[in-house]
């Protein structure tokens, strides 16, 4: 039997946001022990799903089936400068993948 591809990835990722000292966006995936940095966090989302999708090595054909998004903020506190943001990434996939 054919493994599904999704078997290997987690349903959800927690992504924790944080502003650096250069002003850039650092997301970091604490589960995994990884980072990216971006300079506008409107390139946060490509970047998150990057760093996933190589940490499990996915092959890059299923790069257009898959996509994790955030889909909810995580604060119990005001939001400051120096503050992270946490999120919460939930996997998304083609319905062809799910069959």
């Amino acid at each position: 039997m054919k493994k599904n591809i999704l078997d290997q990835l987690p349903e959800k990722l927690s992504v924790k946001v944080v502003r650096g000292k250069s002003g850039a966006f650092i997301g970091e995936i604490a589960e995994l022990g990884v980072f990216t940095e971006v300079a506008d966090i409107n390139d946060l989302d490509f970047n998150i799903n990057d760093l996933i999708f190589t940490y499990y090595d996915l092959p890059k054909k299923y790069y257009s089936s898959i996509w994790y998004k955030p889909v909810e903020r995580i604060e119990k506190t005001p939001r400051t400068a120096n503050r992270p943001t946490l999120y919460n990434f939930h996997v998304f996939a083609s319905p062809s993948l799910v069959r």
